[in-house]
C-alpha cells in the first residue's frame, strides 16, 4: 500500500495536508526500522527506508514550492518522530544510511527551513528556538556518527547558520546563537590551523563575558536555561569523542606550547557554565531522570559539566614544565569541589548509577595522572567529598581509586599525609596474603618507618569503615610484617605497633625484637609473673601457653599438645609460626649445645612435629638430623625413625635438584647436605654401608656445585669426614676385594686439620660445628684410648669454647674424656687434676678446699713436674678456673666467688674411706642429681674413673665396696644403664681387671663372658677383643692356679740363686714348651711376668712411667696382669716398631711357623737371656689372625703422636702381597738394663 501512496504525486490542497503525508512517511519509516531491529524482515527491506526518506524529501520540496509556512509545527513533528526525541542508537542507525538517500531528505529540509517566509517573526518564540537547538544536537550526532564521511555534510553547522539568520533581529538570542555557531564551526575543523588556540581562547573568553554580564539578567528565562542545557549536551558530545574521530582533531590542536593557557580558558568556560546552571529548573532538551526522587535536571547538568572538565583534564597531555603551571588547576579545583558537593546531594545516585560510575572512574584517572605536587592538590581536594560518597561506591571500584591515590601519594609535600593515604589503601585489602606483601613493600621505604600502618590509618582523611574483625586482621598482619620485613627494625616503628597492641601475645612477639628496651622487658616480666600466678589457680589457655612458651620450650609443647582439645577460634590472633619455630629451634640448639640431651630430644621432637604439620621442609629436616646422628634413641621418644627417614628421602629427592636454582638461602643448602650426611650415618648403623657411601658421595657432589664452598673447610666437609671416620672406625670386617681405606687415626688427623681451617658459610654452621665437636671429643677419645695413642687436639678447642660459653655439662664431658685418656696412658698427676675439676663442677668438692688440702699435704708439692708441658697446661687451666670462674657447678650457674666457701653450697665432705661410695649411693648423692638421669650417669662415670685412678695408685681399700655398689646401681634402672654407652664396657673392663688383681679369676671370667655377650653391634671392635683377652687370660690364670695346687713341694737344689738366673731358667723352660706346641694352632702371644715393681706413690714415678706405659705392673706377689692389655687388631699394629728394624718386610702378620723355624727361634731366645719369654696360647676364639708383636724392638724416642701414627700407618698399609710371606729373622738388639719404662714398652 505504501508503494501505491508513494507512486502518486504529492498534492497539497491545504497547508495542513502535509501532516498526512508526513505521518504516512514517518510511520512507514519507523515501522520498517522497528521490524528490522526485531529481525522479522529481510535485509532487502532496507529499500523501504530509502523510499520513505526520498518521499519526505519530495514532500519538503513541495512545501517550499507551495510556500507552506508551517516550519514550527514541522520541526516539532520531525523532532518527535525522527530527530531530537529519538535516542542515540536511532540516530546512529540513521547516520549509517547511505548518503544518496539521506541527502534527498536533508537538503530539501534545510532549504525549507532557510526560507524566511516559512517562519514568521511572530513564531520566533522560545519554543521554536528550543526545537531548533534540539534539531542541531540531533544533526550534529548524525554528522559525527556518519561512517562514510563524518562531519562532511555539516548538517548541524548549516542549521545553526539558518538559526543565526532567523534570529538576527532578536536580542539577546542572536549573540548567543552566533557564539554557538562559531563554537560548532571550530568543532567541524578538519585540518590544523596556526591560530586555532588563539581563536578558541578568544571564543571562550567571549562566552565567559556573556555569561557574566547577561547571565544574571536572563538566568531564569527559559531560552537561557535551554541554551545552557544545549551547551551542556554539546560539551558531552565533545568530551566523549576526545580521543577518537572525528573530534580528535579538535583536541589535538589544543595540545602544544600554549596548552596550559588554552585549557585554562576551557576550564573557565565550564566553570562559568557551572555557575549559571544552578538556575536551571527545566528544559525540553534535558534528559529526564528515571528516579522519582529526582525532579529537576539541574543537578544532572552540574554533574555533567564537572565530569566534562575532569574528562578534559584527564585527556590533556602536558609536558613536565607545563604540569607545574598552576593556572589550569585553579578553575578546575572550583569545578571539582562544586561537582562533588552536588553529587553528595543527589538522591538518584546509587551503586548502579551510570553517572556515579563515570565520576568514580574519572577521579581514579585524575589520581593516576598525578606527577607533581600541583596535580596532587586535585586529589587532596576530592578526598573528603569522596569519603561521603563511599557508601554508594562498590568496594571493587573504591579499591581501584584508593590504589591510584596510593601511588600518587609519593608526590605529597607532606610525608605524614602520604603515609595516611597509603595506609587507607593498605587497610582496604581484605586478602591477608596480599596485604602482607603490600606491607613488606611499604616498610621497605625508609620514610615509612615512623609509625605502623595501623596507627596511620586511624588518622587518615579517608579511613576505611572496618569492622572489629577487620581491624584485628589489619593489626595482626601489620605486626607480622613489622617483625619480619627486615633484620634491623627501627625502634619508632616497633614502639608504634606496640602502642596499638590488642593482647599479651602481641607484647611477647614484639619483646623478642626489643630486648634492649627496659620498659618492654619490665612488662614481659610482669606478664610472665601474672601467667605463672594464674597457672597456679587455673589451667592456662592455649594462647596463654603460647605467650609463655616464648620463654620456655615447655610452653610450646603444652600449646602444641592441646591442639585437638582446644582449637583456636577465628577471633584468636594468627600465630607467628616463624617466630615460634625460631624460638623453639633456638631453645633446642641451646639445650643440645649445653648438653641437656633428654630435654633437647624432646625439643627437637616437638620441632619435627611442628615442621611436619606446617609442611616446613627445612625445619623438619633440621629436626630429623638431630635424631639421625644418635646411636641410640630414648625409649621415651615416640618416634619411628625408619618412617621419618622414608619421608625425609622424599623431601630430599625433591629438594636437592633445586638447590642450585638460587631460590634458597645458604643455610637451607647446609641443612639439606647435613641431613644427607647424617642419613648416611643412620644407614651405616643399619649395616647398609653401600647406601651410606652413596649418600656421602651425593653430599660431596652437591657441595661441589656451590662455588662459595669449594676449597673451603666448611661444616659440610667436616661432617662428611666425620661420618667417613665413623664408617671405618666401627667397621667390623674388611673386604679384600675393595681398596684399603684410610685408618681411623688418619681420619682424625684430617679432621683436626679441617677444624683448624674451619670457615663459616651460613648462619647454622657454627651451631652444627659445636655439636659435632662434642661428638668428636667423645669418639676420638674412645678411638685413641683403645689404640693407646696420644690424644687429639679437639680437647683444647672444645674446652675453650665451652668455658667461654659457660656450658657446665659440656665441660664435664670434655674433662671426663680427658680423664679417661690420662688413665689409659697412666698420666696420674694429670688425671688427678681433671678429677679435681670434675669434683668442683659436680658440686662434690670446691677447688678452694682442694687447694687447701693440697698445700697442707707434704707429699704433693705446689709445682709438680715443671718439665712436663701438659702438666703446666693443666695447672694453668686450673688457675684460670679458680680466678675467672668461667664454669660454675651444675647446681648453680650464677657467677660466684671462690674465695669464700659460703658462696658455693657444696655437698658435705665425706670421709676418705667412703669417697667412692658417694658415686653409687643415694645417700651420698647430692640433691640436685636425684632428678636428672644425665647427671647421675656423669656422676657414675666419674666414679668409675676415680676407682680406676685409685687402682692404678694401688689405693684399693674402697674398690670392693664401690664395685658392689656399682652393680646395684646398674640394676636399678635399665634405661639409665643403657645411656652409659661404651663407658659401661669400660667400667666392666676395669672391674674385671680389678677382680683378676684380687685373684678372683673365676668371678672375673664370669663377668667377662657376660659382658662379651652384651656388647652392642655398634660398639668398637676393640672392646670385644679386650673382653676376649680378659676371658683367655682369666682361664689361663685359673689353669695356673690349678697347677700350683697340684704341684708337690720340693726342696730347692740351689741356694742364693740370683733373680736373673731364675728368669733365664724360666725363659728356657717356656721356650721348650712353646716348641712342643708350635704346630697345633695359631697363638696369641702374651708376655710372661717380668720383674715386679712397687706401686706408684709419687708424682716422679708417674711422670717417668707416663711416657711409655699403658697400665702399671702389679706387685710381685700377684699374677701378671699384662695379658689383659689391649691386643690391637684393626689399627696401629706397628705402633711400637723400632727405628732399628732393617726393613718393612721383617714385620709381617704372624702365621703358622714351621718346626724348623720354631726350633731356630727357640734357640735364639735361649741364647738371649735378657729378652723376655713369649708364651703362645691357643687362638680358638677369633678367626682374625693375631698381629705380630714387636715388644722387643726399641721405640722411636719422640713425643709427636701424629708422626708416630703416620709411621705406624705406613707400616700398616704395606701391600697385602708382602704381608703373606713367612717372617724373616730379626736380629736381636743388644741386652738392656731392665727398667719400668722398658717393661712397659715391651708390653706394648
Amino acid at each position: 500500500m505504501y508503494g501505491l501512496v508513494r507512486s502518486q504525486p504529492c498534492r497539497l490542497q491545504g497547508e495542513a495536508d502535509y501532516k498526512f503525508y508526513l505521518d504516512i512517511h514517518l510511520t512507514h519509516f519507523n515501522g520498517i526500522h522497528l521490524q528490522m531491529q526485531k529481525e522479522t524482515l529481510p535485509i532487502a527491506a532496507t529499500d523501504q527506508l530509502y523510499y520513505a526518506l526520498e518521499a519526505m524529501g519530495v514532500l519538503f520540496d513541495t512545501m517550499r514550492q507551495r510556500k507552506v509556512a508551517k516550519n514550527a509545527a514541522l520541526l516539532v513533528q520531525l523532532n518527535d518522530a525522527l530527530f531530537s526525541k529519538r535516542g542515540k542508537a536511532f540516530l546512529m542507525y540513521l547516520s549509517a544510511l547511505p548518503p544518496e538517500s539521506t541527502t534527498k531528505m536533508y537538503d530539501p529540509l534545510l532549504k525549507l527551513l532557510s526560507c524566511s517566509w516559512a517562519t514568521p517573526s511572530s513564531e520566533l518564540t522560545t519554543q521554536l528556538l528550543t526545537e531548533y537547538l534540539g534539531l542541531v544536537l540531533a544533526l550534529m550526532q548524525i554528522d559525527m556518527f556518519s561512517i562514510e564521511a563524518p562531519l562532511e555534510q555539516q548538517l548541524a553547522l548549516k542549521l545553526l547558520r539558518i538559526c543565526r539568520d532567523l534570529y538576527k533581529d532578536v536580542s539577546p538570542q542572536n549573540y548567543s546563537i552566533q557564539l554557538l555557531y562559531y563554537y560548532v564551526k571550530l568543532l567541524y575543523v578538519r585540518e590544523a590551523t596556526a591560530d586555532f588556540k588563539r581563536t578558541y581562547i578568544d571564543l571562550c573568553k567571549k562566552f565567559v563575558y556573556f555569561f557574566e554580564h547577561k547571565g544574571a539578567t536572563h538566568a531564569k528565562e527559559q531560552w537561557f536555561m535551554d541554551l545552557l542545557v544545549f551547551f551542556q549536551r554539546l560539551q558531552m558530545l565533545l568530551h566523549q569523542s576526545s580521543n577518537k574521530p572525528p573530534l580528535d582533531i579538535f583536541w589535538q590542536q589544543l595540545e602544544g606550547d600554549d596548552s596550559p593557557e588554552v585549557y585554562t580558558a576551557h576550564f573557565q568556560l565550564l566553570h562559568g557554565c557551572l555557575g549559571l546552571t544552578v538556575n536551571v529548573v527545566r528544559s525540553p532538551l534535558g534528559t529526564s531522570c528515571s528516579n522519582e526522587a529526582c525532579k529537576r535536571i539541574r543537578r544532572h547538568c552540574l554533574l555533567s559539566f564537572g565530569m566534562c572538565a575532569l574528562e578534559a583534564y584527564v585527556n590533556w597531555q602536558p609536558t613536565t614544565e607545563q604540569k607545574s603551571d598552576k593556572a589550569p588547576y585553579k578553575p578546575l579545583l572550583g569545578i571539582l569541589g562544586y561537582t562533588l558537593d552536588v553529587a553528595k546531594s543527589m538522591k538518584c545516585l546509587g551503586p548502579s548509577a551510570m553517572e556515579l560510575d563515570k565520576l568514580v572512574r574519572l577521579l581514579a584517572l585524575v589520581a593516576e595522572k598525578v606527577a607533581c605536587p600541583e596535580q596532587m592538590s586535585l586529589v587532596l581536594a576530592f578526598l573528603e567529598p569522596l569519603q561521603h560518597l563511599r557508601p554508594l561506591i562498590t568496594s571493587q571500584k573504591m579499591l581501584s581509586v584508593l590504589l591510584r591515590i596510593y601511588k600518587a601519594s609519593v608526590h605529597c609535600k607532606s610525608s605524614d599525609m602520604a603515609n595516611r593515604l597509603q595506609s587507607t589503601y593498605l587497610a582496604a585489602q581484605t586478602n591477608p596474603s596480599r596485604l602482607r606483601s603490600q606491607l613488606f613493600v611499604h616498610y621497605h621505604n625508609a620514610n615509612n618507618t615512623e609509625k605502623c600502618v595501623y596507627e596511620w590509618h586511624e588518622s587518615s582523611p579517608m579511613p576505611n569503615p572496618l569492622t572489629p574483625a577487620q581491624k584485628k586482621q589489619l593489626y595482626d598482619v601489620d605486626l607480622l610484617a613489622v617483625l619480619h620485613f627486615q633484620s634491623a627494625r627501627p625502634v619508632p616503628l616497633l614502639q608504634s605497633i606496640l602502642r596499638c597492641r590488642h593482647n599479651d601475645y602481641h607484647l611477647v612477639l614484639l619483646a623478642r625484637k626489643m630486648r634492649t628496651d627496659s620498659e618492654v622487658v619490665r612488662q614481659c616480666e610482669e606478664l610472665r609473673s601474672q601467667l605463672q600466678s594464674t597457672a597456679l589457680k587455673q589451667p592456662l589457655s592455649r594462647m596463654q601457653q603460647l605467650a609463655i612458651g616464648h620463654t620456655s620450650i615447655a610452653g610450646f609443647a603444652a600449646f602444641f599438645e592441646r591442639a585437638d582439645q582446644e582449637p583456636l577460634g577465628c577471633d584468636d590472633t594468627p600465630i607467628d609460626w616463624e617466630a615460634l619455630i625460631d624460638d623453639a629451634v633456638a631453645a633446642a640448639m641451646a639445650l643440645s649445645t649445653m648438653g641437656y640431651m633428654a630435654q633437647a630430644d624432646e625439643a627437637w621432637l616437638l620441632i619435627l612435629r611442628i615442621g611436619q604439620m606446617l609442611d616446613e621442609r627445612f625445619t623438619y629436616l633440621r629436626a630429623l638430623t638431630h635424631f639421625l646422628g644418635q646411636d641410640h634413641l630414648s625409649s621415651n621418644q615416640q618416634l619411628q625413625l625408619s618412617e621419618e627417614v622414608d619421608r625425609a628421602q622424599e623431601l630430599l629427592d625433591d629438594l636437592w635438584p633445586q638447590l642450585q636454582n638460587g631460590w634458597f638461602f645458604k643455610r637451607q643448602h647446609t641443612i639439606v647436605m647435613l641431613c644427607i650426611c647424617h642419613m648416611a650415618s643412620y644407614y651405616a648403623r643399619q649395616d647398609c654401608l653401600c647406601h651410606a657411601q652413596l649418600l656421602l658421595l651425593q653430599a660431596e657432589e652437591l657441595r661441589a656445585q656451590f662455588d662459595e664452598r669449594v676449597g673451603k673447610s666448611d661444616i659440610v666437609q667436616i661432617t662428611i669426614q666425620t661420618v667417613r671416620f665413623r664408617l671405618d672406625y666401627r667397621r667390623k670386617t674388611r673386604c679384600s676385594s675393595l681398596p684399603r681405606r684410610p685408618l681411623p687415626l688418619r681420619h682424625l688427623d684430617t679432621l683436626v686439620d679441617s677444624v683448624r681451617n674451619y670457615c663459616t658459610v651460613s648462619s647454622v654452621d657454627l651451631g652444627a660445628l659445636q655439636l659435632l665437636l662434642a661428638d668428636l671429643v667423645r669418639e676420638s677419645t674412645e678411638c685413641a684410648a683403645n689404640r693407646l695413642t696420644a690424644p687429639f687436639a679437639f680437647y683444647g678447642t672444645t674446652l675453650n669454647l665451652v668455658l667461654q660459653s659457660g656450658m657446665a655439662l659440656r665441660t664435664i664431658e670434655v674433662l671426663i674424656s680427658w680423664l679417661w685418656m690420662n688413665l689409659q696412658n697412666e698420666y696420674l698427676d694429670q688425671a688427678q687434676s681433671k678429677l679435681r675439676l670434675l669434683d668442683h663442677l659436680l658440686a662434690i668438692k670446691p677447688l678452694s678446699r682442694t687447694l687447701v688440702e693440697q698445700t697442707s699435704a707434704k707429699y704433693i708439692p705446689a709445682i709438680a713436674a715443671k718439665e712436663d708441658h701438659k702438666a703446666n697446661a693443666m695447672s694453668e687451666l686450673t688457675s684460670n678456673m679458680l680466678l675467672m670462674q668461667l664454669v660454675e657447678p651444675i647446681k648453680k650457674q650464677n657467677q660466684l666467688d671462690v674465695a669464700t666457701l659460703k658462696s658455693l653450697p657444696m655437698h658435705e665432705p665425706i670421709p676418705t674411706s667412703h669417697q667412692l661410695q658417694r658415686y653409687v649411693s643415694k645417700q651420698g648423692m647430692p640433691p640436685h642429681l636425684r632428678d636428672s638421669m644425665q647427671l647421675q650417669c656423669f656422676y657414675f662415670i666419674v666414679g668409675c674413673l676415680h676407682a680406676r685412678l685409685n687402682f692404678l695408685k694401688r689405693e684399693t681399700d674402697q674398690l670392693d665396696d664401690f664395685y658392689v655398689g656399682a652393680g646395684n646401681w646398674l640394676q636399678e634402672d635399665p634405661v639409665r644403664t643403657a645411656t652409659l654407652g661404651s663407658m659401661l664396657i669400660v667400667h666392666e673392663l676395669y672391674h674385671i681387671n680389678y677382680l683378676r688383681f684380687r685373684k678372683k679369676s673365676k668371678e672375673a671370667l664370669s663377668y667377662a663372658e657376660a659382658a662379651l655377650k652384651s656388647v652392642p653391634q655398634t660398639a668398637e671392635i676393640n672392646y670385644s677383643f679386650n673382653l676376649m683377652v680378659q676371658i683367655k687370660t682369666a682361664r689361663f690364670e685359673l689353669h695356673l692356679v690349678g697347677k700350683a695346687r697340684a704341684k708337690t713341694i720340693r726342696r730347692a737344689l740351689a741356694f742364693n740363686t740370683s733373680p736373673e738366673d731364675k728368669r733365664r731358667k724360666g725363659v728356657v723352660e717356656g721356650t721348650t714348651k712353646a716348641k712342643s706346641s708350635a704346630r697345633k694352632t695359631p697363638r696369641f702371644k702374651i708376655y710372661t711376668e717380668l720383674e715386679l715393681r712397687p706401686p706408684i706413690g709419687c708424682s716422679n714415678s708417674s711422670s717417668s712411667s707416663s711416657k711409655s706405659g699403658n697400665e702399671n705392673t702389679p706387685p710381685s706377689d700377684h699374677v701378671d696382669l699384662n695379658a689383659c692389655q689391649t691386643i690391637e687388631i684393626s689399627d696401629d699394629d706397628a705402633a711400637s716398631v723400632s727405628a732399628s728394624t732393617p726393613a718393612p718386610s721383617q714385620l709381617k702378620r704372624s702365621q703358622s711357623v714351621p718346626a724348623k723355624a720354631t726350633k731356630t727361634r727357640s734357640a735364639r731366645i735361649g741364647s738371649q737371656l735378657k729378652v723376655p719369654e713369649i708364651i703362645e696360647l691357643d687362638d680358638t676364639m677369633e678367626e682374625t689372625p693375631s698381629t705380630s708383636s714387636a715388644a722387643s724392638v726399641k721405640r722411636y724416642p719422640t713425643s709427636d703422636a701424629r708422626s708416630s701414627r703416620a709411621r705406624n700407618r705406613q707400616l700398616e698399609e704395606t701391600p697385602a702381597t708382602t704381608r703373606g710371606r713367612p717372617r724373616r729373622k730379626v736380629p736381636e738388639p743388644a741386652p738392656q738394663q731392665e727398667t719400668v719404662s722398658l717393661r712397659r714398652r715391651q708390653r706394648n
